[in-house]
């Protein structure tokens, strides 16, 4: 009998954590929806772009690293110049040369690759297509449960003036350079 009575103790804390947990969760979801933005709330995390990088995708992992040559996940990428873009079967170069930049997190100093999309967070009430349009972009995707949709950058590099733009808009909330910290070759 003491056991029966200590698992039912069991299972009420847990419920009681579940929906307090649920409830709490709720009240942030609302109050974030409808606080006033501060700059706490505002993401403008700092991105430097090297333009010039070279970036093949080297997914036998033939191209040796050193000599200026450095390895992020399946590629291959160079900042002076010394990783010739080559065709060949084990090393494929990118179909498009500007497809892909190398970017850092400045804070971190981690470096990814980015294709220019950008992630926008924006006001429950707010319509994606409108905000797109009125910087000149289109939706390239849309994530209507989390308040978020995807733009796509003609380049990387102009990333901090659209961000900026983007964060001065009452609508939008968030804005995040989408980058690949480990990125993976498509085959």
């Amino acid at each position: 009998m003491g056991s029966t009575v200590f698992v039912q103790v069991i299972i009420e804390m847990k419920t009681f954590l579940l929906i307090s947990l649920t409830l709490a969760a709720t009240q942030n979801v609302q109050s974030d929806a409808l606080a006033p933005l501060n700059s706490a709330q505002i993401d403008v995390s700092e991105y430097r772009v090297f333009e010039t990088a070279t970036v093949v995708a080297d997914p036998k992992n033939t191209i040796p690293s050193g000599d200026g040559v450095h390895s992020l996940g399946l590629y291959k990428y160079s900042l002076n110049g010394t990783l010739a873009v080559q065709s060949t079967q084990s090393t494929q170069p990118l179909d498009d040369a500007s497809s892909l930049f190398l970017v850092e997190h400045v804070p971190t100093g981690q470096r990814g690759l980015s294709s220019g999309v950008v992630i926008v967070k924006h006001q429950p009430t707010a319509s994606p297509q409108a905000i797109a349009a009125d910087y000149g972009f289109s939706v390239t995707d849309e994530l209507p449960s989390i308040n978020r949709f995807a733009i796509k950058l003609d380049s990387v590099p102009d990333f901090p003036t659209v961000r900026d733009a983007l964060l001065n808009d009452v609508r939008v909330l968030l804005v995040e350079l989408d980058v690949s910290y480990a990125p993976i070759a498509v085959q």
